[in-house]
C-alpha cells in the first residue's frame, strides 16, 4: 500500500458553497460579483495550491509505481503561494485588480505554512507538476464564468466565517 498526501488540489470543480468553501474558488466568486476579497489576519499564510490535474497524474504515477509500496508520498506543486498572493492573481485574472482585500482577524488555528516536500515524489515516479497557480486560476476563473449560474447565486452559497467567532460574515 502506498499513502499518497494531496496537498490543496483544486480545479474548475472545487468547491465554493458554505463554510467549508475553498478558499480558492470563494475569492474568485466574491470577486466575480464585484466583491473584494476576503483575508483573515495578515494574508502572509501560505498553501501549496496543486491543480487536480497534477494531483491525479501523481496519484496514477504512484499506483504505477512498484518502488513507492509502502510509502507516504507528498503530491504538491512546491510552490508556497500566500493568500495575498492568491487575491492579487484572482483580481487580475478577473479583470477587477481594484478591489482591495478586506482584512479580517485572524482564524484561531489556522495554519501558518502548508508546503509540500514532494522531492520524494519525483525521485519515485519522475513526477512533476505542470499548471502554474496562475494558469489554473484563470481556467477556474472561466469556469465559473461559463457556468451558466449568476455570480449573485453562487454568492449567496458562501459562507465567510471566521472560526472563532462562531458566525459567518455579511461583508
Amino acid at each position: 500500500m502506498t499513502v499518497a498526501r494531496p496537498f490543496n488540489a483544486y480545479g474548475t470543480r472545487s468547491h465554493f458553497e458554505g463554510d467549508s468553501g475553498e478558499v480558492l474558488p470563494r475569492t474568485i466568486v466574491r470577486v466575480l460579483a464585484g466583491l473584494p476579497p476576503i483575508i483573515y489576519g495578515d494574508g502572509e499564510q501560505s498553501r501549496d495550491f496543486t491543480h487536480v490535474t497534477d494531483t491525479a497524474r501523481g496519484i496514477i504515477a504512484l499506483a504505477e509505481s512498484d518502488d513507492a509500496v509502502g510509502a507516504t508520498v507528498n503530491i504538491g506543486s512546491g510552490t508556497e503561494v500566500s493568500i495575498n498572493t492568491l487575491a492579487r492573481i484572482v483580481g487580475e485574472a478577473v479583470g477587477r485588480p481594484d478591489l482591495a482585500p478586506l482584512h479580517l482577524d485572524a482564524r484561531p488555528g489556522d495554519v501558518r505554512r502548508l508546503l509540500a516536500e514532494s522531492s520524494q515524489m519525483q525521485r519515485l515516479t519522475g513526477y512533476v507538476p505542470r499548471v502554474s497557480f496562475e494558469e489554473g486560476v484563470r481556467e477556474l476563473v472561466e469556469s465559473l464564468r461559463d457556468s451558466g449560474v449568476s455570480f449573485e447565486d453562487m454568492l449567496a452559497k458562501v459562507e465567510d466565517r471566521n472560526w472563532g467567532q462562531g458566525v459567518a460574515s455579511s461583508v
